[in-house]
């Protein structure tokens, strides 16, 4: 009985190290859910239990199925990131320690041939505690180097398909030749090489899958530094356009202020005030530009402002933007695709006194928060609601999706909805210091001054 109780316990044990590398191994390359990275350790005796009653009485091809389910359904439920790359991971941990344990002991059967497979490797025994220990040290091993630099993996969906069929492909091989693993007479060289070149190509599946993560991450990164590069040029090239109305505006100051004299010297004083309204509006509609202090959140603004004129978009503004923690280029990504799904919503309202866009940025604690209006067509409010593009064509159609991978990125909180009917809303919360100050306050709706 004792002896019972001291062999499970020792079994349970192996299991509880085997979670814990796995744990481990999926906290370095996946994004958490939890804040406090030690409750994830919370869930070991949990899927230790459940690894011990899958050796214990589902043995074979069965529990090891089973337990790369667990895995799998860990990962899902506990981390953050693409569903395949949820996938990939539990996938390639299972090939990694079966075939490790596959190799060694492939290998100690072969150069050993005396030692009795049943005797050795499945009665209590010394010599079995040992390869346990071996084994496990292995495995250990190559979780490290493998968790040696963390991975954030960037890949598309196709790619990562690709990456999920070769572990699980491997995976279905070993538990196939598993049964027959221990049968005599079966040649332990064959059983040797197929698990060495099973481990091999799954090495090479992990260094292809960073591989192309990095050069698609790259491009990426590329390509939105090139369009912040455009949009701090068109910034320029609306302050050069700007000073050059306020020159031109100088230079007919002296004819404005005759005309304005010689109409109050001659009683007109109501077509003087409007003159001098007339004249305020046309220089606020040709002047104004955002100026919040942040480069990022100024150059979409300013690149986006104008073509909400030409087509009759009220536009209210109040920009307290903090210190920011996130990269100016995924700003510009967030800013620039908010606006442009408000942008493509207020053009299918024909009637242009009811487009808006109304735009608020503040700090609010720990965060800073990101709130936008717009209004949503008769008839459209349900593609609103699914967050769905009309927009087909290649490389458009992308906005909410970006929106939400960067805000999760930097582990912020989003909420699109309709929040009542004719009216889509969109809240971000991105994370910031708590003392991040505010250089300045920007406010400005449509035609009327902007207080700084």
């Amino acid at each position: 009985m004792m002896e019972n109780i001291l062999w499970n316990t020792w079994q349970y044990l192996v299991d509880v190290f085997d979670c814990f590398l796995i744990l481990y191994l999926f906290r370095k390359m996946m994004r958490t859910r939890l804040r406090q990275p030690k409750y994830y350790y919370l869930f070991l005796p949990v899927l230790a239990a459940v690894l011990f009653a899958c050796n214990c009485w589902l043995s074979g091809m069965i529990g090891l199925g089973v337990m790369t389910c667990v895995y799998a359904a860990f990962s899902l439920l506990l981390f953050r990131g693409t569903v395949m790359m949820r996938l990939f991971w539990p996938a390639f941990c299972s090939v990694l320690f079966f075939s490790i344990d596959f190799i060694y002991s492939s290998a100690l059967l072969m150069f050993f041939p005396t030692i009795d497979p049943y005797t050795y490797f499945s009665e209590r025994s010394a010599f079995f505690m040992v390869n346990t220990l071996a084994t496990r040290l292995l495995i250990a091993t190559a979780v490290v180097l493998v968790t040696r630099k963390a991975f954030r993996l960037t890949l598309s969906w196709r790619n990562w398909m690709l990456s999920v069929f070769i572990p699980a492909v491997s995976g279905v091989i070993m538990l196939l030749l598993e049964p027959n693993f221990m049968v005599p007479g079966v040649n332990d060289g064959l059983f040797l090489l197929v698990a060495v070149l099973l481990f091999l190509v799954n090495i090479l599946c992990l260094w292809q899958t960073v591989s192309i993560s990095r050069y698609t991450a790259m491009a990426a990164r590329q390509e939105a530094e090139l369009k912040l590069k455009g949009l701090e040029d068109t910034q320029y090239q609306n302050l050069l356009d700007t000073h050059k109305t306020l020159m031109g505006w100088r230079h007919d100051f002296f004819n404005h202020l005759s005309v304005i004299g010689q109409m109050i010297q001659t009683g007109r004083g109501d077509e003087a005030l409007g003159y001098i309204e007339a004249l305020r509006n046309k220089t606020n509609e040709s002047s104004t530009m955002v100026n919040s202090g942040n480069l990022a959140v100024d150059s979409i603004l300013n690149a986006k402002l104008p073509a909400a004129r030409e087509n009759g978009i009220r536009v209210s503004l109040r920009l307290e933007v903090p210190k920011m923690k996130t990269d100016p280029v995924d700003l510009c990504t967030l800013l620039g695709n908010l606006w442009d799904n408000a942008f493509e919503a207020n053009m299918y309202l024909e009637n242009h006194s009811e487009r808006f866009i109304r735009l608020t940025v503040r700090p609010s604690d720990f965060f800073c928060s990101i709130h936008m209006e717009n209004p949503v067509a008769p008839g459209r409010e349900e593609q609103a609601e699914s967050h769905e593009s009309t927009k087909h064509l290649p490389g458009h159609g992308l906005g909410v999706g970006q929106i939400k991978k960067t805000v999760q990125k930097y582990d912020g909180v989003y909420s699109l909805r309709l929040a009542q009917p004719g009216r889509f809303v969109v809240d971000l919360l991105l994370p910031i210091d708590a003392a991040a100050p505010v250089e300045q306050v920007f406010v400005w709706e449509s035609a009327k001054e902007a207080l700084v």
